[in-house]
């Protein structure tokens, strides 16, 4: 090579430099294995030894402030497009599985205190919700009613009386107990939506549809005893 051909390699070179400091992108640098295939937080990466320049890279979600996911979620203002107000089976799943996708993705910021609760722990079980819920782009937590709720962007989060708070763990999630779920949801759903979601709680077949775990959650009799508490 040349002088002039290394003189015009070195300016490309500079110019490709020039773009990714302008653009915040470390393309070239891969995640570390461990954060590759599920959202996780800012300081995780840290701790694994990646630079703050290749965490302002672009090709990672930002769903919340200070958590990363490796792929761009699918925006849930477009899914309103995607789907209209009818849906097949097939896309309602598709609909399903990204919002469970965008729930969990809070994972690595939520507090020891707190739990997925409402809409997101619906989701999260795999229940019966009407399409205005199954959208919706709002993460919903709740808290007891002693602690201070998390105020980011894009999460709701609703405080429980300490007598009536009863959470479990549900593929590593803290998730609304089903008999607590039900009284949550008695706000957002009509009768006979509470009724469909009453069902697929206490349904004892190993194939309702949807449903993450292939058992009954609870019992009629749990359900009517929360209501009446």
């Amino acid at each position: 090579m040349d002088a002039g051909d290394r003189s015009g390699a070195s300016r490309a070179s500079r110019r490709r430099d020039d773009a990714g400091r302008a653009t915040g992108r470390e393309p070239r640098i891969p995640l570390p294995s461990e954060l590759r295939y599920s959202a996780f937080s800012v300081a995780d990466a840290r701790a694994a030894g990646v630079s703050r320049g290749r965490l302002r890279n672009r090709a990672e979600g930002r769903p919340f402030h200070g958590v990363r996911v490796p792929e761009v979620p699918h925006d849930p203002g477009e899914i309103g497009r995607l789907l209209g107000h009818h849906g097949s089976p097939d896309e309602f799943e598709v609909l399903a599985e990204r919002m469970r996708n965008l729930d969990r993705s809070y994972l690595p910021i939520m507090s020891a205190v707190q739990a997925f609760g409402g809409v997101s722990a619906a989701r999260l079980y795999g229940l019966p919700l009407p399409l205005r819920l199954l959208r919706d782009p709002t993460v919903h937590v709740i808290v007891p009613k002693v602690r201070n709720p998390p105020r980011a962007r894009g999460v709701s989060a609703r405080s429980v009386p300490a007598r009536f708070w009863s959470v479990q763990a549900l593929r590593g999630a803290s998730i609304a107990s089903p008999e607590l779920l039900y009284c949550l949801l008695g706000r957002d759903l009509s009768v006979h939506e509470l009724v469909q979601l009453g069902d697929a709680l206490v349904s004892e077949a190993g194939n309702y549809p949807g449903r993450t775990l292939p058992w009954a959650l609870t019992s009629r009799e749990r359900l009517v005893a929360a209501a009446d508490a």
